[in-house]
């Protein structure tokens, strides 16, 4: 009885020990950086490949450094997943569904054209409608490369993108004036913000002009009207 007891006790703590060591924080030697700089000696968490279990995700705290995880989206290396997406017909529990690229296109240009709008207000219309369905799917780099470069000296990257995270944007009307520099587009954009898609309603005015055959945004304003 007691070499049965001993033998049950030592599967156990067997057991517990091979859980512990397939989940147990990896320790990381120094190392140097292509740029020259060092990296100190130091632990991450990355037990089962996946992003979100990763100290340096934005949320998770490293409790050997204290330090707050600032990466918003994995590298190539990590796991990921793909949910079977639904088609604009389907429907969950008689409740209708749209597939995630329907509601975060919701943008249409041709629907702000007017039929006294110039060539150049068109096209001005055109590009304002495609920055803000990029900053919806989170192509944020080609809504970035809408601004000209003085404006993107003053603003970075990683600013400008922090901005956008869980914005949607749907606007509400393109008004257009130009002249023989520039076009100026006006008008309302609703944008649903953050985890609960929280409603707000802005009005806008865009100042846009040609840059060696490509409409670029010189100078934007945003009032919170709600």
């Amino acid at each position: 009885m007691r070499k049965s007891r001993w033998i049950f006790t030592a599967l156990i703590f067997i057991m517990l020990c091979s859980t512990s060591s397939a989940y147990a924080d990896v320790y990381v030697d120094g190392y140097f950086r292509d740029d020259g700089t060092y990296v100190e000696p130091h632990y991450r968490s990355d037990p089962d490949g996946l992003f979100y279990n990763n100290f340096s995700t934005f949320g998770n705290i490293n409790p050997y450094t204290g330090e707050i995880g600032t990466k918003r989206r994995p590298d190539s290396e990590y796991n990921t997943f793909e949910f079977p997406s639904l088609d604009q017909s389907e429907a969950i529990d008689g409740i209708d569904v749209t597939s995630s690229d329907q509601s975060r296109n919701i943008n249409i240009a041709e629907s702000f054209i007017s039929p006294y709008d110039t060539t150049d207000e068109i096209e001005a219309k055109t590009m304002l409608v495609d920055y803000f369905n990029d900053i919806n799917t989170r192509s944020y780099m080609p809504a970035y490369n809408c601004w000209i470069t003085e404006w993107q000296t003053r603003h970075p990257y990683d600013t400008f993108e922090e901005g956008y995270v869980n914005v949607i944007n749907n606007l509400d009307e393109i008004n257009a004036i130009s002249n023989e520099q520039e076009v100026t587009l006006a008008g309302t954009i609703t944008t649903q913000e953050g985890w609960e898609q929280t409603s707000h309603r802005y009005q806008y005015v865009y100042n846009v002009q040609e840059i060696k055959g490509t409409w670029k945004l010189v100078h934007g304003k945003l009032d919170k009207l709600w």
